[in-house]
């Protein structure tokens, strides 16, 4: 009896021990603001504490806070660090509403999926000091100086007004390059009939009197020549490549004055009797052909 009685006083210590060890392990949190007075738009720090466990935390939800403290307003956070037996975490944050904020615990969750409370605290946000000032306090308005003109203030301007005229210039270029002036119609003389070129010729063979400077049979092939070439122009016949007696028969047909046609046949027959048969005609002959020949091209015009 006495050996089961000790044996039962062993077995009970240690299994008072382990019932007891997780009341010892329990993790607990810890949360400080420091300072806990700020300014509107200043930062504060927030650090938390996590002890009673070998393992780091997982991560701290500040979802509590954000109906004062949104995400956006964390700046910075750092990763958890061991510090002795506890793990610490850092956070920096911005305030911005001037208030008295009551912020309620925190959560932290651990490697258990448990979730830890942190303590509540007590954060005052003053407005900025300009905001405290009462108007007494005020420093009195000073006088404005202006800087003294200078011209680069003005070059802005400068610049658009000349950027404006070189558009305008450019456009006005263009406008007048796409509209070109009509050109202007040269007057053409009215073509020279051709029984004119025939008189001025005519009148040059007589004011020269090249019969006396060349042969008789040179000067009226010269002047048979320019009668048939104002025959072919004025009436449409090959006068040039046809016979006396051809040039004769082909003028009925082209309305021909009967009252000229003896002149024409004795200018004609008279050019081919010096020319072919080598006949020697009278002293005024060359002078009395070109005149028979000036008659008919001004009767025939």
């Amino acid at each position: 009896m006495r050996t089961l009685a000790h044996i039962k006083r062993h077995l009970l210590l240690p299994l008072c021990l382990l019932g007891g060890f997780p009341l010892l392990a329990q993790p607990k949190a810890v949360a400080t603001i420091t300072p806990t007075r700020v300014v509107a738009g200043d930062s504060f720090a927030l650090r938390i504490l996590v002890s009673g466990t070998n393992v780091a935390p997982k991560a701290v939800s500040l979802a509590p806070w954000y109906g004062h403290c949104p995400p956006a307003n964390i700046l910075s956070q750092t990763g958890w660090q061991k510090s002795g037996a506890q793990w610490r975490q850092d956070f920096t944050l911005i305030a911005f509403d001037s208030a008295i904020w009551e912020l309620p615990p925190l959560y932290i969750l651990t490697h258990l999926g448990d979730s830890v409370p942190t303590n509540a605290m007590r954060l005052e946000v003053v407005p900025p000091f300009a905001e405290q000032l009462g108007v007494g306090d005020m420093s009195p308005a000073r006088d404005i100086r202006r800087e003294a003109a200078h011209w680069s203030d003005d070059w802005p301007w400068a610049l658009a007004i000349l950027a404006l005229c070189a558009a305008v210039f450019w456009a006005w270029r263009k406008k007048r390059a796409r509209v070109k002036p009509a050109p202007i119609a040269e007057a053409v003389p009215p073509p020279v009939p051709f029984s004119v070129i025939t008189l001025q010729r005519l009148e040059a063979m007589e004011r020269e009197q090249i019969w006396k400077h060349s042969s008789l049979p040179d000067f009226f092939t010269d002047l048979s020549l320019v009668v048939r070439t104002y025959l072919e122009h004025r009436f449409a016949i090959p006068a040039t490549e046809s016979t006396t007696y051809e040039i004769m028969a082909m003028l009925p047909k082209q309305a021909f004055p009967d009252s000229l046609k003896g002149a024409l046949k004795e200018v004609l027959s008279q050019a081919d009797r010096v020319k072919y048969a080598r006949s020697e005609p009278a002293k005024e002959a060359p002078l009395q052909s070109i005149r028979k020949a000036k008659f008919l091209v001004e009767q025939l015009g």
